[in-house]
């Protein structure tokens, strides 16, 4: 935190941004402190930093190579060629020889290449040609910087923040993020903001740009569906949604703010409580 700098920043590396710090507020970490506990937070910071086996590092790296081919594809095209290679078929590997092939041809590659199956660049390529037959789409990712990254200490809260817009267009005024989704309809899509919060995203990224004094008009969602034809929606949030954003980024870092100033992270109530059933239990249809 000694080098920590408030400002809007371009080629900040992936590993580097998503280093967690206690009380540094970002949007999946207001999230949990908000929907679960402030001791869900500190415990999701805690498990972020611990030494992962190699193991836990090929599943970690798995699980996220889908949405990084594809956002790599859609929103940097240049360099998609040269991060994302195809790794020949060098047969069977029970073979010595063909692993040693394989493993010279792994030694061979850049720092910073990464070795994705064939249905993995096909999935991505495919949703960027949907992207781009979409002619408002196309337009808006055609001027702009991706995977820009902001901090910011909130002038409400003192709490220092950070975000990272997958697009950013200075000139338009405004910022993007790139969403793969099961449905981009606008009646699912919207359930899918609402129960991934992109409306409280929406609010801590216009809140980031506007206090680094680059304020934006429009902040997007580019819904882009996984499965063919990979049909496409790009929807801003309307006025009651961004007022519901505002209301949960406010109590989220409230929350936050108040647990630094304590050095506390509390979890449940240390009373008794009263609790009551959900509406469907006191009904006897089964």
């Amino acid at each position: 935190m000694d080098n920590w700098t408030p400002g809007i920043f371009e080629d900040v590396p992936a590993n580097e941004y998503h280093r967690t710090i206690l009380g540094e507020a970002n949007n999946g970490g207001l999230k949990i402190i908000d929907e679960r506990t402030p001791a869900h937070y500190a415990q999701w910071v805690k498990d972020r930093n611990k030494p992962k086996s190699a193991k836990e590092e090929y599943e970690e790296q798995q699980h996220f190579r889908v949405g990084r081919i594809i956002h790599a594809a859609i929103l940097e095209p240049d360099k998609f060629d040269d991060q994302f290679v195809l790794m020949p078929d060098f047969g069977k590997m029970q073979s010595s020889k063909n692993r040693e092939v394989r493993d010279q041809w792994l030694n061979s590659l850049p720092p910073g290449t990464s070795v994705v199956e064939p249905g993995q660049k096909e999935l991505a390529l495919a949703m960027r040609d949907a992207v781009l037959r979409h002619k408002t789409a196309r337009l808006v990712i055609e001027g702009g910087k991706p995977e820009v990254t902001l901090r910011w200490q909130d002038e409400r809260t003192g709490v220092r923040c950070k975000a990272r817009a997958d697009w950013w267009n200075a000139e338009l005024g405004f910022a993007m993020d790139l969403k793969s989704t099961a449905d981009a309809s606008p009646l699912e899509f919207g359930r899918s903001a609402a129960k991934y919060g992109y409306h409280r995203q929406h609010c801590h990224y216009a809140d980031g740009f506007r206090q680094l004094g680059s304020p934006i008009r429009h902040y997007l969602l580019l819904a882009v569906e996984k499965e063919a034809p990979h049909c496409v929606g790009l929807y801003h949030l309307d006025a009651a949604a961004e007022e519901r954003g505002f209301q949960l980024l406010h109590r989220s870092m409230d929350k936050m703010a108040l647990c630094l100033k304590a050095g506390i992270w509390p979890a449940y109530s240390d009373n008794i409580e009263p609790m009551t059933l959900p509406g469907w239990a006191y009904s006897d249809r089964g």
